[in-house]
């Protein structure tokens, strides 16, 4: 196009796209680490009775399937 100048910084929607793609990613691994974090935490101590698991497997006695 004439009359036109041409683009000052070309490559950067490619940039924006890596750096929102990386943001993802990020998050995806913190949200990730922080899942696992929770599941481990409440599997633990006081909070695995009110899960329903013993260290054999589920405790038919607080679960109401009887596929345990």
């Amino acid at each position: 196009m004439s009359g036109v100048r041409p683009a000052e910084h070309p490559h950067a929607v490619e940039y924006l796209e890596l750096a929102l793609i990386s943001c993802g990613v990020l998050a995806l691994v913190i949200s990730l680490w922080h899942y696992w974090w929770t599941i481990q935490y409440m599997w633990g101590g006081s909070f695995a009775v009110l899960a329903g698991m013993t260290q054999g497997g589920c405790n038919r006695r607080l679960s109401r399937s009887q596929s345990c």
